[in-house]
């Protein structure tokens, strides 16, 4: 919430409270951004002139259980559309651009599924993929791995074992900042994005771990629509030195997704969302 140009919710037709932030300039060029898990609303680059220079105006909606937005147990990629359909109705948003980061980058392409004629272009950053694609999850790190695969066989144990592991967002800002390559690191040790991401892993547990658990439980799942046939216009970037999404995932997509224009970065991580921002976002909007 410090770092947000404006703070909202709204309540959605079911009841439940759906909380954003708003960065850039009110009357600019729209664009949703969905941000990874764990992630808030408070996931954006530190410097907000980038977004306010571009002309932008970035919206970042927090998912069901995330910050202060409320819980939605079973939830699914295209009941998070639904939601954005009215969110974006309620905004008076026709159109916008749609870009996803990283566990952001399903509900995203869901999205662009359901309602192509209302999204002008798509942004897969570090996007995962459906665990079923031909290149399966080699390469990804063996703790995010195991935890996926948890999820599925025993949901109960998985759900105990994030509780304990989530216990604050420092810790899960410790978690999600170990082990990292190099290149993710470097982007850690500048100050302003360090206190941005710590901030933004405290808002993601301030209502608890509903979020972490809804979106590891679904997202190895069989997917409810296939990338093949999303038909926006698609931008995708993708670190070779990714260990938390493998680079064959970002490859999948990029023969998979009909008109995809994919960058990958050798020597890139998994948060490059942060070192190319300025070029991201012009591409997503343009």
């Amino acid at each position: 919430m410090k770092s947000s140009a404006k703070d909202d919710s709204m309540i959605l037709p079911d009841g439940r409270t759906l909380a954003y932030a708003e960065y850039g300039i009110p009357d600019g060029k729209p664009l949703l951004f969905f941000h990874g898990t764990p992630g808030s609303r408070l996931e954006q680059h530190p410097d907000h002139n980038i977004a306010k220079a571009l002309g932008i105006r970035m919206i970042v909606p927090e998912r069901p259980g995330y910050g202060h937005s409320d819980p939605q147990p079973g939830r699914s990629f295209l009941q998070w559309t639904d939601d954005m359909e009215y969110f974006m109705d309620q905004l008076g948003l026709e159109h916008c651009a749609i870009a996803g980061f990283s566990g952001g980058g399903p509900y995203a392409m869901g999205c662009a599924h359901r309602m192509p004629e209302r999204i002008t272009r798509l942004g897969l950053i570090s996007s995962i993929a459906p665990f079923d694609n031909p290149y399966g999850t080699e390469g990804m790190n063996a703790q995010s791995l195991a935890l996926y695969g948890l999820a599925q066989a025993d949901p109960d144990t998985f759900n105990a074992q994030i509780q304990a592991l989530a216990t604050s967002g420092d810790s899960v800002y410790q978690i999600m900042t170990a082990g990292l390559p190099e290149p993710d690191s470097q982007i850690f040790t500048n100050t302003d994005m360090e206190t941005m991401y710590r901030e933004n892993m405290i808002e993601a547990v301030h209502s608890g771990v509903a979020g972490i658990v809804s979106d590891m439980l679904l997202i190895p799942k069989k997917w409810e629509f296939r990338p093949e046939d999303i038909r926006c216009e698609t931008s995708l970037w993708q670190g070779l030195a990714d260990i938390n999404v493998p680079p064959d995932m970002g490859k999948y997509l990029s023969q998979a997704i009909p008109d995809c224009s994919a960058t990958f970065l050798p020597g890139e991580g998994h948060f490059l969302l942060f070192t190319h921002w300025k070029k991201i976002l012009a591409t997503v909007t343009a």
